[in-house]
């Protein structure tokens, strides 16, 4: 789906507060609510947005947060990280380049559990090389905006008239 001008700048006020009504937000771009409602609509239909409430894991009573480096042969990544993906445990899963192939996100309520999850997910792995476990000791940032007032709102054609 191509993005429009009008669509950037609905995303951009959307991630500043999407609690905001279809009538303020159409106000502060100029629009009728109706085009924000269809807008949104369009965004949500074509999947290049959808809404979620992010809580903060550490209140929730998760005490373990840490990254999963698996290094496994060529080829092999995409195997590994379907292997994974249906540990509830395990948030969010990368294919990366570098030191490690793939990078597996865990949360877990404390010790005891990880020692349970990662032999039980990990052990069934096939063709792994190497494995690390980095613990999070402190989350200094946590987000999830892509539009910030340094940037303003992305201009794809302009970053492609740029490249």
């Amino acid at each position: 789906m191509e993005l429009d001008d009008l669509d950037l700048i609905l995303l951009k006020e959307l991630e500043t507060d999407a609690r905001q009504g279809y009538d303020s937000i159409g106000a502060k771009m100029g629009i009728s609510k109706t085009t924000v409602h269809r807008r949104l609509q369009r965004l949500l239909d074509g999947r290049i947005i959808t809404f979620a409430t992010i809580s903060d894991p550490f209140c929730l009573g998760y005490e373990v947060f840490c990254l999963v480096g698996i290094k496994v042969p060529a080829g092999k990544s995409r195997d590994v990280a379907d292997q994974l993906a249906p540990y509830p445990a395990i948030k969010y899963i990368q294919l990366t380049t570098g030191r490690y192939d793939v990078m597996a996100w865990v949360l877990v309520r404390d010790i005891k559990e990880l020692m349970q999850l990662l032999p039980e997910a990990l052990g069934k792995l096939t063709s792994v090389i190497d494995i690390e476990t980095v613990f999070f000791l402190n989350v200094v940032k946590n987000s999830w905006r892509y539009f910030t007032r340094e940037t303003g709102t992305p201009n794809k054609r302009a970053k492609r008239d740029a490249l």
